[in-house]
């Protein structure tokens, strides 16, 4: 038995976070609704799958609704979209963590280089450009 006082079962845990790298490495994976998936889509899901969101992505087996995700995206690109298929585009992105709200939901955090130490992760991209790990901010909020 350990002396002192027990822990209290209420008590808030501490946050577990999902590190994760700049890019996911490897292949694409099959697109896996039908019809076959169109130029465009075959284009987007390839983007994605570089992700590193992705990662989790694969290692939760979620292909298919990164698939409707796609499919759902390309079909909001269309002239006369309606309000609640953006708002559909938007509720996929968050529960797939690619807006902020959605990263930070899902408890992703950037892999931290060791030799840079916390708080140092070095950007990638141009100057004024966004980190690769940090997750797309659409034009609109999304």
């Amino acid at each position: 038995m350990r002396s002192g006082v027990p822990a209290d079962p209420n008590a808030v845990q501490p946050e577990q976070f999902t590190e994760l790298p700049e890019h996911r490495e490897g292949a694409v994976p099959a697109w896996p609704l039908m019809p076959k998936a169109t130029r465009r889509e075959a284009g987007i899901w390839a983007e994605e799958w570089r992700r590193p969101q992705a990662l989790q992505w694969e290692q939760r087996g979620l292909e298919v609704e990164v698939a409707i995700y796609v499919r759902t995206r390309v079909a909001a690109e269309k002239p006369g979209v309606t309000t609640a298929l953006l708002a559909e585009v938007r509720r996929q992105r968050d529960s797939l963590g690619l807006t902020i709200a959605g990263y930070r939901a899902a408890k992703f955090t950037p892999q931290v280089n060791p030799t840079q130490g916390p708080g140092r992760q070095k950007a990638t991209g141009t100057a004024g450009s966004t980190p690769r790990w940090r997750p797309e901010v659409l034009e609109g909020g999304g």
